[in-house]
């Protein structure tokens, strides 16, 4: 199905005749399909190929895509719905390939790093506390954690997105806490660092009592320190990866999501040094990448994102502010307002002016 999805795919971006009623029709139609057989008898193979070629087809077009004629279906002044499926089903469905440990542990890493990127285009901020979708994430930090070095730069930052995103927040003193890297993971005597020799995490039984509110407690505590563990080691990974030359180079763009992420799971309050290091080391790499005459790699977002993070953790990198000031300037217009607003927000937290 995953097959079948691609080519609707291919139809949408280059048919000018693409229907997307009758797609929708199509993603309606094999739903039963995927709760009745792929529910029951799916691999983390095929389940990760359908959501991401499901994600794909999800995502608007690029605009030069777009640039038909006015009476083609997918023409800028007609916007549509973007196809959907229930992402109830989404979650069931990673909730199932990750059922398997021997499964995971026997995965690349960039078919895990692909699941959590389709989840993160799939799922609506409601479904973000999702106890299924906790599950998962229990699950793939307990095999990521000892394979980061086999991450691609592209995987460790989708896993930091995905982990800053999906988690809960700390907040308080757990927020210090985490981001001052006070908030080990607990592992049992003999239990080598790094890997945990607990429980496969499972999701509750429906006949299963209602957890009280001391073990729920418990559990988000738990999961606090599993995001505080999860984005420290993915940022150490990134840090040293970042100027070593016999390992492939984080590209400008890997560094500041990876910032981006930090900020967003509030662990730039109070940084560590490994988290300070990255923040230099993206600030120095996007500093470069929109220096005049270079065609960086950066979106506008990702710019602001980046000054963002290095405004909560007071980190004020001259060249890059000066760089930025020259990159807006020159942009004029086409720089989206909401984008200059978040801009000129991080230049006054940093004492500069936009």
């Amino acid at each position: 199905m995953a097959a079948l999805l691609r080519r609707v795919r291919v139809a949408q971006l280059h048919d000018p005749a693409f229907d997307p009623a009758a797609a929708q029709k199509l993603l309606d139609a094999v739903e039963a399909r995927l709760r009745t057989i792929t529910l029951r008898f799916g691999k983390l193979r095929d389940i990760t190929a359908y959501l991401h070629a499901l994600a794909k087809l999800r995502s608007p077009p690029p605009p030069p895509a777009r640039s038909s004629s006015s009476s083609s279906p997918s023409s800028p002044g007609a916007p549509l719905a973007p196809l959907v499926q229930p992402h109830e089903l989404a979650l069931d469905l990673a909730a199932f390939a990750t059922r398997s440990r021997v499964e995971l542990i026997t995965a690349s890493p960039k078919r895990l790093s692909t699941l959590l990127w389709a989840l993160l285009r799939l799922l609506p901020a409601e479904s973000h506390g999702s106890e299924k979708l906790q599950v998962v994430l229990d699950r793939l930090a307990l095999v990521s954690l000892r394979q980061l070095g086999n991450y691609t730069p592209q995987d460790l930052r989708n896993l930091a997105l995905a982990y800053a995103t999906f988690g809960p927040r700390p907040d308080g003193p757990a927020r210090a806490a985490s981001a001052s890297g006070a908030a080990p993971v607990p592992t049992p005597a003999g239990t080598a660092e790094g890997e945990q020799a607990l429980d496969w995490p499972a999701l509750a039984k429906r006949s299963a009592p209602a957890p009280t509110p001391d073990a729920r407690e418990a559990a988000a505590a738990k999961r606090r320190t599993r995001n505080a563990r999860m984005l420290q080691a993915l940022t150490a990974e990134l840090a040293a990866r970042s100027g070593n030359l016999a390992v492939p180079q984080p590209e400008p763009r890997d560094l500041a999501l990876a910032a981006h992420a930090l900020s967003l799971a509030g662990l730039t309050a109070a940084a560590s040094p490994n988290t300070l290091a990255l923040l230099s080391k993206a600030a120095a790499a996007a500093a470069e990448a929109l220096a005049p005459g270079r065609a960086g790699p950066l979106a506008d977002a990702e710019v602001a994102g980046l000054l963002e993070a290095l405004a909560e953790a007071g980190v004020r990198h001259g060249p890059l502010l000066e760089a930025t000031r020259t990159w807006a300037g020159a942009a004029g217009e086409a720089l989206a307002p909401e984008v200059r607003a978040r801009l000129a927000g991080a230049f006054n937290r940093l004492g500069s002016e936009l």
